[in-house]
């Protein structure tokens, strides 16, 4: 957003404003991404509820997908775009 705001309608500023927000979100998928992800595959679960204040461990798990949480499935290969989004 730094080097390309301008071009898609942001103000002068506005890329320096929220630079640490961007990062922030940047960093905390790396994490959440590194806690799911399998040691021996490599591949992340459909479903992932991250560590948090109430939740020491991350978990697989959601309320009402219809897929398995704990799978490598379709919903699984939309954290892939994260991934490559990001580098």
């Amino acid at each position: 957003m730094l080097r390309h705001g301008a071009r898609f309608g942001s103000t002068a500023d506005e890329g320096e404003r929220v630079a640490a927000q961007w990062e922030a979100l940047v960093q905390s998928s790396y994490t959440m991404l590194g806690e799911a992800q399998c040691p021996t595959t490599g591949l992340t679960p459909n479903w992932w509820q991250p560590a948090g204040p109430q939740r020491p461990r991350g978990r697989t798990g959601c309320n009402s997908s219809g897929t398995d949480a704990d799978e490598f499935g379709s919903e699984a290969v939309s954290s892939r775009w994260l991934v490559v989004g990001g580098k």
